[in-house]
């Protein structure tokens, strides 16, 4: 992020004119609209107008959206947000697009100004639209604000589009679950001056989580202190996300492990330190630059190459060093580069890499295996990767249920069909997950099939996938298989249409056959010739619930007045 932005965002907060406080006496919850420029909505207040001096009780089934009108902008001086309860959304329940869940949202143009901000409570659901404080806009400014948080169960600090500055601020995150309490999505994140503390974290996911696919960064100026210690979790996977580190510090320290990618830049008499986790110190997969700052990494017990309490491993990537002071690689792997620059003293020990089993898992020395779960996402129509998540560390024998990991990593833009591979189970290997999406700007038609005594799932599920707005879709030869063991009752919806305007879940219902006189033999049941076998068609791909889904792309459905519906289905492979 450029100075440029800082230097608006500084004087946006200076030059704001006092803000014009709440009418006194008044109960906020009770308001609807009135000339403060403040109103109420199932729940969920709505600030449009500069605001000062006041408390906002933000409990169970409250929230509350500030932004700006246009270039206007918004400023919330010296109020206090005290949070509890669960996260809210003001988004139609029957809207197919993805839903903002917060406590409090923050769009364009808002300043921030002396305020206090208190958090307990927990998400409503796994989503990556779900955080306690959402922001997504440009110019959102926080100066002179502390933070605190206690027992948070979910996002704490989601960044999820546009540009965020912190400046002189302080974080104080404790005893944080489930979710990472900083969620950097796509969007630019300044710290500026500023102290985070995050520890007793205990969740599978990291403490700080940055997405890094095609856009998003995270700058750290000005003697800003990121430190994450103390947690059972790891402390900071980043992805490809580039994270700027200037005349500031940042330690990790005893966490299951350290840190996990990111394209470093660590300038200016800054320090990157990894001490004492029990997995890597840190993991490096994309070019670091380190110029007359000092990077420590020692303590740790990861594992790389074939070795054991390995401290640093450089994965087939460049580490340049410039003028560095104090570089303590401790026991490292490198198969990419290490250039020196300037006056630089490396010290540490290189660890020739053995080669071993892709298939073996890691091991600490106390021989405690730990294994990874890598999930890719494919869009299901280009059958292109789209992004890679990857979980490190997870104990051999452990349950595990990776189900809100998959759902909540799904790229911008896109959403789940399907998912092929070990989402739970007992870990006893290295698990690979497949995760098909589309974009949100397609429809799909699904047709589950289960029995109507007890809903369960009895047949693999059909779906037709990749369908416009406009598109013509028939899927009655899939509406009534023959499934051995059951005879058809029902389906609950329409099997053709000539448009959609949502995705469309169709219950295909079916009876158990059982004569009571001859025990139920599946192989002696006649077979009904008019109920569809359409099973060699299809490859499975995945499962929902406890139904496969089978892909039927539809790659050139579009509305044509004499269109024979069955000759433009595409299959997949």
């Amino acid at each position: 992020m450029k100075h440029s932005f800082m230097s608006f965002m500084v004087a946006a907060a200076m030059l704001i004119p006092c803000a014009m406080p709440v009418e006194a006496g008044m109960p906020l919850w009770q308001m609807e609209e009135n000339d403060t420029g403040i109103e109420q909505k199932a729940g969920i207040q709505t600030i449009s107008e500069n605001t000062s001096g006041q408390t906002f009780v933000l409990d169970q089934g409250k929230g509350l959206r500030i932004h700006g009108n246009g270039k206007k902008t918004i400023t919330v001086s010296n109020c206090t947000f005290e949070m509890s309860g669960h996260t809210v959304s003001d988004a139609d329940p029957d809207s197919r697009e993805m839903k903002d869940y917060f406590k409090i949202f923050a769009g364009d143009n808002v300043v921030f100004d002396h305020c206090t901000f208190t958090s307990q409570g927990s998400q409503d659901s796994d989503s990556v639209s779900d955080s306690n404080l959402f922001l997504s806009g440009e110019n959102i400014v926080f100066k002179d604000c502390s933070f605190a948080s206690t027992h948070y169960e979910g996002r704490y600090f989601s960044a999820y589009t546009g540009a965020v500055a912190l400046i002189d601020c302080a974080f104080d995150i404790q005893d944080q679950t489930k979710q990472p309490a900083f969620n950097i999505t796509e969007a630019d994140v300044e710290f500026d001056d500023t102290n985070i503390s995050i520890s007793g974290t205990d969740s599978s996911q990291p403490c700080f989580y940055a997405n890094g696919q095609d856009k998003g960064s995270i700058s750290l100026l000005n003697g800003t202190k990121l430190e994450i210690k103390d947690n059972k979790a790891d402390a900071m996977q980043l992805n490809q996300t580039r994270i700027d580190v200037k005349n500031s510090r940042v330690l990790v320290q005893n966490n299951r492990s350290g840190i996990l990618g990111g394209t470093w830049n660590v300038l200016s008499d800054s320090g990157l330190s990894s001490l004492d986790n029990e997995g890597l110190g840190m993991h490096l997969s994309r070019p670091m630059t380190i110029s007359r700052s000092s990077f420590i990494v020692s303590g740790n017990k990861g594992t790389a190459g074939g070795y054991e309490d390995v401290d640093l491993y450089i994965d087939n990537t460049r580490c340049i060093l410039k003028n560095v002071r104090n570089a303590a690689l401790g026991r490292y792997v490198c198969t990419g580069t290490i250039d020196r620059e300037g006056k630089t003293n490396i010290e540490g020990t290189e660890l020739t890499e053995k080669k071993v089993s892709e298939d073996k898992s890691d091991e600490t020395k106390n021989n405690t295996k730990t294994y990874r779960i890598t999930i890719d996402y494919i869009d299901a129509q280009s059958e292109k990767k789209l992004f890679t998540y990857t979980i490190y560390n997870q104990p051999q024998g452990e349950k595990y249920d990776f189900k809100a990991q998959l759902e909540a990593n799904v790229p911008q833009g896109y959403k789940l069909l399907s998912y092929a591979g070990d989402v739970s189970g007992t870990l006893d290997a290295n698990k690979k997950i497949f995760v098909s999406v589309q974009p949100d700007s397609k429809y799909f038609v699904r047709i589950n099939y289960v029995d109507m005594a007890d809903k369960e799932s009895i047949h693999p599920s059909n779906q037709l996938i990749g369908l416009d707005a406009d598109s013509k879709w028939d899927v009655e030869k899939f509406g009534r298989i023959r499934i051995e063991g059951y005879e058809f009752v029902k389906c609950d919806h329409a099997l053709k249409g000539d448009s959609l305007d949502k995705d469309i879940t169709i219950t295909s219902y079916y009876r158990r056959i059982v004569s009571p006189a001859d025990p139920f033999n599946p192989k002696h049941l006649p077979i009904d010739p008019s109920v569809n076998e359409e099973r060699g068609l299809f490859v499975m791909v995945g499962f929902i619930g406890l139904a496969a889904v089978i892909l039927l792309i539809a790659r050139h459905f579009s509305r044509k007045n004499d269109d024979d519906d069955d000759e433009n289905e595409g299959i997949t492979d």
